[in-house]
């Protein structure tokens, strides 16, 4: 069995090594690029990730490689994938859930407290005066109303959270959990309900051709004049040119985003992260909630036991 992986570590090389003895390994520490991947043209198996790729799994790249038979994703998110494509060809396509169901969640709540408590400010004005705090004014979480987009495992965590700050919660979502509503005291409600009534927004659901740009111009137009985004999913959930005209045009308003539209390898070349950087009222980290060491761990572990299973002729975590 054939298996290239992409984006691999030296730490990770190893483990992979260790696990795939009876495999013919391809292992780059780059992307899939359109270089690397005339190199991988017999392979069985693709091992890459959602973020930092310069190539998608479209028709395109897919047609390169003819004996290719599964696709793991080292992700949850599978919107690089094109899953039509593959059901044609029957390749199977895993991928790992719920892996940031913590890291995820804290870099939620960091950046909506770096938000509310003005922590970059501060720590600039330190610098300056540091006795003049009154542009550090910040805000309590304490009986804010925090709207949750996706009542998965990731957001079921951050209401749990949410309700230890005092929060209240409204969630919307296709598939409803009505038990965990009523066991953590949050409602369900339509989306343009949710966006109408909460302070602070947070997205926390899938990307594919229904969810793009599910909060666009018409749904920002519903929202608060002061209301906080945090987004640490997808950035195509969210229209970035809508997102920029409303915070520009509500400067109390503010956006914590860990993800951005037309993620890439060069964050240089990204225009729309061009243009969200000029905007004041707005966080940026580059797609980094889940760059912990447990998270990182996690996804190997859970990947090569994806692969395995696929050798084994069994399915785990297909998507």
């Amino acid at each position: 069995m054939k298996i290239a992986y992409f984006l691999i570590e030296p730490w990770q090389e190893k483990i992979l090594r260790e696990n795939f003895l009876d495999s013919e390994l391809q292992i780059f520490s780059q992307p899939l690029n359109r270089e690397n991947i005339e190199k991988i043209t017999d392979t069985d198996i693709i091992v890459s990730r959602a973020r930092f790729i310069d190539l998608k799994l479209n028709r395109e790249t897919l047609e390169k490689l003819p004996n290719l038979k599964f696709i793991a994703t080292m992700s949850t998110g599978f919107d690089h994938i094109d899953l039509d494509y593959c059901r044609q060809k029957n390749i199977l396509v895993s991928n790992v859930p719920a892996y940031g169901s913590v890291s995820v969640v804290e870099q939620t709540f960091a950046l909506l407290l770096a938000i509310s408590r003005k922590i970059p400010q501060a720590a600039n004005a330190l610098k300056d005066n540091p006795t003049n705090q009154s542009n550090l004014i910040g805000f309590d979480l304490d009986e804010k109303t925090l709207g949750v987009i996706g009542s998965g495992k990731i957001g079921l965590n951050v209401i749990k959270i949410a309700k230890s700050f005092g929060m209240n919660v409204l969630a919307h979502d296709i598939i409803k959990n009505h038990q965990a509503a009523e066991e953590l005291g949050f409602k369900y409600v339509e989306l343009s309900e949710l966006l109408q009534n909460s302070d602070i927004i947070t997205l926390h659901t899938f990307l594919n051709k229904d969810s793009f740009h599910l909060i666009s111009e018409k749904e920002l137009s519903l929202l608060k004049q002061d209301a906080i985004i945090i987004n640490t999913a997808r950035g195509g959930l969210i229209d970035t040119r809508a997102l920029i005209n409303y915070l520009q045009s509500n400067p109390l308003a503010f956006a914590g985003l860990d993800v951005f539209e037309g993620e890439s390898t060069d964050f240089k070349v990204n225009k729309y992260l061009q243009e969200l950087s000029s905007v004041d009222n707005v966080i940026i980290t580059p797609h980094n909630a889940s760059n912990t060491k447990e998270a990182k761990e996690k996804i190997l572990q859970t990947t090569i036991g994806n692969i395995k299973e696929f050798i084994n002729e069994k399915q785990i975590n297909v998507v």
